[in-house]
């Protein structure tokens, strides 16, 4: 081979190592950006999987579905409430499971940020929690692990987003400081001497959402439910038998486990319905005062029958 032929076979295996060297880091490039593209569309179906989660969970606790929770919650879950206090999985679905007849509020949820680190994930996002019309605006924050391939809420704590100072509030979200301070007033004696009673009124009832009459003599009982429709109008509920049965404890063990953090007018609303079935009277005008809204119940009672008048003063 002479010097020519030498220089050209040289020059050619440069250009064949050279191309083999750009096609090994091509096919580099090619493998990273597939991985990349993979672990992306991965962490990505990782969010909506949890997205998905989240507003079942949520689903869940509005119809008291204990069954469902019981799968999305890990067994070592823990929450922190809106009043600062903290609690367990078995406390939260004893809670559910006990007040299973009664309604629960429902969230609306959006605006989802997830940061996702291998088989741990932070969510935070915006709800709304609607009970009975009254809503409140909060922000969430979940931490979620995946245990084996499934995915389960081991924190969460929720912050209620106030509104702005000197907003003015509508008169449903006015009852939340009332429904965290609820009053029960009763009064023993014959219907003359509890209205005379009722004069020196002292309950506030225009400020109020709702509030529940509950009379009751050695034999007979009726109760009657009062809630705000508007401004000027209140709609009533009334009902009448033998016993309230242990409806006054159930209601206060309601209050107790309660806390303020749910309405509570709303849930005495739920406790009649499910315990009573009571009457629709319609609408009246906004009592302006105890014996404006009772007087006319305690006086179908002769003065001869002894009562025991409860007023409850829920949201």
């Amino acid at each position: 081979m002479n010097g020519e032929e030498k220089s050209i076979w040289k020059a050619s295996r440069i250009w064949i190592e050279g191309d083999n060297i750009m096609k090994r880091l091509l096919t580099i490039v090619l493998f990273t950006i597939l991985f990349a593209t993979s672990a992306l569309s991965q962490r990505g179906g990782v969010k909506q999987q949890l997205i998905k989660l989240d507003q079942e969970w949520a689903s869940a606790t509005a119809r008291g579905d204990a069954r469902v929770l019981n799968r999305i919650l890990a067994s070592d879950y823990r929450y922190t409430d809106l009043d600062g206090s903290v609690g367990t999985k078995a406390q939260l679905l004893r809670d559910i499971r006990a007040n299973s007849k009664m309604s629960h509020p429902s969230l609306a949820t959006d605006d989802y940020d997830i940061q996702v680190y291998g088989n741990t994930a932070v969510m935070t996002h915006l709800a709304t929690g609607k009970h009975d019309d009254h809503n409140t605006q909060l922000r969430s924050l979940h931490v979620w692990v995946k245990k084996g391939v499934v995915w389960q809420v081991v924190a969460h704590q929720w912050t209620t987003i106030r509104r702005p100072s000197g907003a003015e509030e509508p008169f449903r979200a006015r009852c939340a400081n009332y429904s965290y301070q609820p009053e029960v007033i009763a009064y023993f004696g014959d219907s003359n001497t509890i209205s005379e009673k009722l004069d020196n009124d002292h309950m506030g009832l225009p400020d109020r959402r709702g509030y529940l009459l509950l009379v009751e003599t050695k034999g007979t009982s009726e109760l009657a439910f009062f809630e705000r429709e508007d401004e000027h109008l209140f709609k009533v509920y009334k009902w009448e038998g033998s016993s309230l049965g242990n409806f006054r404890e159930d209601l206060t063990n309601v209050i107790l486990e309660n806390r303020g953090i749910a309405c509570v007018g709303a849930q005495a609303k739920s406790m009649v319905k499910v315990n009573f079935n009571p009457s629709d009277l319609g609408t009246i005008p906004m009592p302006l005062s105890a014996k404006a809204a009772f007087s006319h119940i305690l006086k179908k009672y002769s003065g001869d029958q002894y009562l025991r008048v409860t007023v409850l003063l829920l949201c």
